[in-house]
């Protein structure tokens, strides 16, 4: 019985150190643009609820990275240095999409602000998306290996109409810039 586990376990793929922190890292660095689109939006407002929503995420995320890197056996050395670089990923993601935007050309500083709308309107999109498609199949316990193909198209049409239908309602709705928007 003892050979027949074994066996099985050999199917499975091993996930390295490095993979795994760099993903985290990765994930991090992305958790950072829309703090970057939020500074840029000058609405203290925004910028506070996605920096308290990103410092209640991080806390979890590092606790489980360096619980998974204790655990494959690194030694203390190597398990901070990825914490750090795993905690400096997301402030090097906002700085990124500051210096971008600062760099944009601001002839017409509307656009400057759609851009960051758009910014903010994408990083909740994938959130909503990663949610919906990854997090609720688990917590429902539905095994995501098991999809039909049309289901997987199904979500991948879903995700791009997402993305396009904010689109659609600027191209309808633009043009009407003689009243302010608000945050």
């Amino acid at each position: 019985a003892a050979a027949a586990a074994a066996a099985a376990g050999s199917d499975r793929q091993v996930i390295s150190v490095a993979q795994v922190s760099f993903g985290l890292m990765l994930h991090s660095a992305v958790d950072g643009i829309p703090l970057g689109f939020a500074a840029c939006s000058g609405n203290q407002q925004v910028e506070m609820l996605l920096l308290l929503a990103v410092l209640l995420h991080k806390g979890p995320a590092s606790f489980g990275l360096t619980s998974f890197l204790l655990g494959s056996g690194a030694n203390r050395k190597s398990v901070l240095w990825n914490l750090l670089l795993f905690c400096i990923s997301a402030p090097l993601g906002a700085l990124v999409v500051v210096v971008m935007l600062s760099v944009y050309p601001t002839s017409h500083p509307e656009n400057v602000n759609q851009l960051i709308g758009l910014g903010l309107l994408f990083s909740a999109g994938t959130m909503i998306y990663t949610i919906s498609t990854h997090i609720l199949p688990e917590i429902l316990g539905n095994d995501s290996s098991t999809k039909d193909v049309s289901i997987i198209m199904l979500e991948t049409c879903g995700f791009v109409l997402g993305l396009v239908v904010p689109f659609a309602i600027n191209i309808i709705h633009g043009g009407h810039d003689n009243h302010s928007h608000h945050f």
